[in-house]
């Protein structure tokens, strides 16, 4: 794990390994978006049009990139946005995610369709925000609002554009569905993706060695 931490220079390095490690409908499910990915795709690109720019000849030994949200202080101006299901892709998915942001002092919004109890992760990050899809009835969304209240979390973040289900026609093909079930296939693709990835690991590793040993 350190190895590939070392070489994941960013954050399309990890989707490389997480590709490789990932059975095909979990990877499916995290990377792809609704429909055609047009979304997805114009997404990306509205990020990609905006740039840094630099000033140079200025004094730059005090720099601060925090900033202040609903009353918090946090180290900077991003954070971990809510991943469904997260537990699926990694071992106690959302507290690992929770730890982290907590670590790093940033913001962590902890998805409604999470598999983990909300209050098993406001005990990691009491600081953590909640990401609800509100039920149907006033009676279900009072009992949603004391139940997050009665965790002491303390920003609601309410989804409100998904008033019919998206058509995730990526997940079709791969294969996934929720409530997720466990077939050999998956089970399959999971032993030999994981055995796969630590020989390209190992194999990357080797050849590093090799490289520098010829230079020297």
């Amino acid at each position: 794990m350190r190895n590939m931490q070392s070489r994941c220079l960013s954050l399309n390095d990890f989707e490389k390994y997480a590709k490789r490690h990932l059975p095909h409908p979990l990877f499916a499910y995290v990377s792809g978006g609704v429909e055609d990915n047009i979304a997805l795709r114009n997404t990306l690109a509205s990020y990609a049009r905006y740039s840094l720019i630099p000033e140079n000849m200025v004094d730059v030994s005090q720099r601060n990139i925090g900033v202040e949200l609903f009353g918090q202080s946090y180290a900077a101006p991003v954070g971990i946005a809510p991943m469904g299901i997260s537990a699926l892709t990694g071992f106690d998915g959302d507290c690992t995610l929770a730890r982290a942001a907590k670590e790093k002092n940033v913001p962590f919004i902890m998805s409604g369709s999470s598999l983990t109890r909300l209050e098993d992760v406001a005990q990691v990050n009491p600081d953590m925000w909640f990401q609800a899809y509100l039920p149907k009835t006033l009676e279900e969304i009072d009992a949603l609002i004391d139940r997050v209240k009665q965790a002491a979390i303390p920003v609601l973040v309410i989804t409100v554009d998904t008033p019919v289900k998206a058509n995730r026609e990526n997940n079709v093909r791969a294969g996934f569905a929720t409530p997720f079930r466990p077939s050999l296939r998956l089970a399959w693709q999971g032993i030999t993706r994981h055995h796969a990835s630590a020989l390209v690991d190992r194999n990357t590793a080797k050849d590093a060695a090799e490289k520098r040993h010829a230079l020297f």
